[in-house]
């Protein structure tokens, strides 16, 4: 309560972050999802805020703002990454599991006919769950349905490999992005990199 107090004793804050164009460059180069865009601001919000906590270890720039380190980005990143996962690629732990069993049933039977039936069987998950789960992944391409009539059992095998957990940029990338920008700078201005 009292740092609370404290804090708001010292605003307005002002903090810059100097590789938040690293940050938003890091994402999927494939079409952004819209909520991702409209949830950047808060990204770079707590960002601020973590900066802000940690302002005792924080320099200043020449304008008196506080400097965010990729520090405070990681710290970020540790709280947020498993929301930011969905929204990027679409991949959960439930559509995993799913696309997982699909590989480890034909990996038992090729030629076997895998539907939901099969699924709930051998998840022990409800029927509503396991059908949004599997048309989540046929829209992705995880899997593919090759039965085309609506009512009859789905025959499912697997499509495209499941991306990796891609979420936010992770930190490594983000201070390897601002590591290249830094060299070419410093190149430039020792006149190595311009013409």
């Amino acid at each position: 309560m009292e740092y609370q107090k404290y804090l708001q004793a010292k605003a307005p804050w002002d903090v810059v972050i100097p590789f938040i164009k690293q940050v938003r460059d890091g994402f999927p180069r494939k079409k952004i999802p819209t909520r991702l865009l409209r949830d950047f601001h808060r990204l770079i919000s707590l960002i601020q805020s973590v900066s802000i906590l940690r302002h005792a270890r924080r320099v200043t720039d020449g304008r008196g703002r506080l400097v965010a380190s990729i520090d405070d980005y990681t710290t970020v990143y540790e709280l947020v990454n498993s929301m930011y996962i969905d929204t990027v690629s679409g991949v959960t732990p439930s559509v995993t599991r799913i696309v997982d069993t699909v590989a480890e049933l034909k990996k038992v039977d090729p030629e076997g006919k895998i539907g939901y039936s099969t699924l709930e069987r051998e998840l022990g998950i409800h029927r509503q769950q396991i059908t949004r789960d599997v048309r989540k992944a046929v829209s992705r391409g995880w899997l593919i349905d090759h039965e085309t009539k609506d009512r009859s059992p789905r025959n499912l095998v697997l499509g495209e490999p499941i991306p990796s957990d891609q979420g936010l940029p992770t930190p490594e990338s983000v201070r390897h992005a601002v590591t290249r920008v830094t060299n070419r700078e410093d190149e430039e201005e020792e006149g190595f990199g311009s013409l």
